[in-house]
């Protein structure tokens, strides 16, 4: 099954919700793969600093949750921008 991560999962993610956890335990086994907008890892990221989380624990965080394979942020890339012509 195929998900996009939106800003409520994260938080509740970093919060350790049983179900949240639950669907990230499932990226391991391939049964699930859930895609991080870019747009939703920065409102999350603003959100927990407005919380007063150290950004050391925020990178932590991160960096667990992209050690699951099949997690992953949704880049912006150059290539995927339409060209523009005169």
């Amino acid at each position: 099954m195929n998900y996009c991560a939106d800003t409520w999962f994260i938080l509740s993610l970093f919060h350790k919700n049983q179900q949240s956890l639950k669907l990230l335990q499932e990226t391991r086994s391939g049964k699930t793969r859930i895609v991080i907008p870019m747009t939703v890892f920065a409102e999350a990221t603003r959100k927990l600093l407005q919380q007063g989380m150290p950004h050391l624990i925020l990178t932590q965080f991160w960096d667990g949750v992209e050690d699951f394979s099949s997690c992953f942020r949704d880049d912006l890339d150059s290539r995927d921008l339409p060209a523009f012509s005169d």
